[in-house]
């Protein structure tokens, strides 16, 4: 698919590969003279790269004299703040699990800090907006207590709290502490706020599945290979793959663990199971295309939906272009649905969905 793209988007994307090679000589003809600063700058900071791209150009002493003083100067201080805001998340977390474990509340850990420290081996690459943690429903009442008593609070009180925890559309419940230094914590239940959406994910399995991880001394369980890259890549089409520090989740997950094996048939599977394949597809299929991500021959083609609508190419394109998508999620969906009747249904679920539970929204 032949896109025309800006020269300082295709600069910010090969900064994000991070595994750069030999793309030093082709960096050096993008590094002209008109390359627009302010512009690579404000993309590199609104996708959420700005400590990525610090750390690919640190590969490259030769480009210092070609890179203003004040634009390696900004990345330097980005990168240096990410790293300092990890390691007290990391503080708070070993707090809050330590609290947790006492009172037989098990978690699992995904997304942000997880992902700096052991996709992408350096805590100051990956920034985390809140600390996502996934606990088990019949626990979110103790979840609850334990987090008021550390000084953390919601939007809802304690009673209506007892009431939405049993609800079947409410699955995520954000706290935050009157300690601006400390980050938000987002309790997850499901792996999707919106369950109307066409998915089967068995969150027990992913229970069943999870694996141990030790997070700067902190023990801790996160998903499975499988269920990681297809909760990455579903969450990546619910955010319109934007920003970009999306995909280089992808990316970095399938660079570190196909040097040890990628579990590739239990991915297909899981595709299939959880109705998830078109998230899949167009994630590995984007990640390949602009992050040049090294896939297994033969894979994209066996992902490939058999229909793919005029809406979604026209969606897989915008990306491409490095283009600004609308946000919401379920028009997104609604594009993927093959026909009428299941458009129809869709939105049918998606309303009922909707106004189940207006308190959750």
């Amino acid at each position: 698919m032949q896109v025309k793209i800006k020269q300082e988007d295709i600069f910010l994307r090969y900064c994000a590969k991070r595994r750069l090679d030999d793309a030093g000589e082709k960096i050096k003809e993008i590094l002209s003279p008109d390359l627009n600063w302010a512009y690579f700058l404000e993309k590199a900071r609104i996708n959420l790269l700005l400590p990525i791209v610090y750390k690919s150009l640190l590969k490259f002493s030769e480009l210092n004299g070609l890179i203003p003083f004040q634009i390696q100067e900004s990345l330097k201080s980005s990168y240096y703040s990410t790293y300092s805001r990890n390691i007290f998340c990391t503080a708070q977390l070993k707090n809050i699990i330590s609290n947790f474990e006492a009172e037989n509340i098990p978690t699992i850990i995904f997304k942000g800090i997880m992902l700096a420290e052991l996709i992408y081996g350096d805590i100051g690459l990956r920034g985390c907006a809140d600390i996502d943690l996934l606990v088990r429903k019949d626990d979110l009442l103790k979840v609850n207590k334990v987090l008021r008593q550390l000084g953390y609070t919601s939007t809802y009180s304690d009673g209506y709290f007892k009431e939405l925890c049993f609800s079947y559309y409410c699955d995520s419940f954000l706290y935050f502490n009157q300690d601006k230094n400390k980050i938000p914590v987002d309790i997850h239940v499901h792996l999707s706020n919106n369950r109307h959406l066409p998915h089967t994910l068995d969150m027990e399995d992913i229970w069943q599945k999870a694996q141990p991880i030790d997070l700067r001394g902190i023990s801790l369980y996160t998903f499975s290979q499988e269920h990681l890259l297809i909760y990455l890549a579903m969450h990546a089409v619910n955010h319109c793959f934007y920003p970009l520090i999306l995909l280089c989740d992808i990316n970095e997950l399938l660079l570190r663990y196909m040097s040890g094996g990628f579990a590739w048939d239990n991915l297909m599977k899981e595709a299939e199971k959880t109705g998830l394949y078109k998230q899949l597809y167009y994630a590995l299929f984007l990640s390949s295309q602009i992050l040049d991500t090294p896939l297994p021959e033969g894979l994209l083609q066996n992902l490939t939906p058999r229909k793919i609508s005029i809406f979604e190419k026209r969606f897989l394109s915008t990306v491409l272009r490095a283009k600004s998508v609308f946000t919401g999620e379920g028009w997104v969906y609604l594009g993927m649905r093959d026909n009428l009747k299941e458009r129809l249904m869709f939105l049918y679920h998606a309303i009922k969905g909707r106004f189940g539970n207006l308190s959750c929204w």
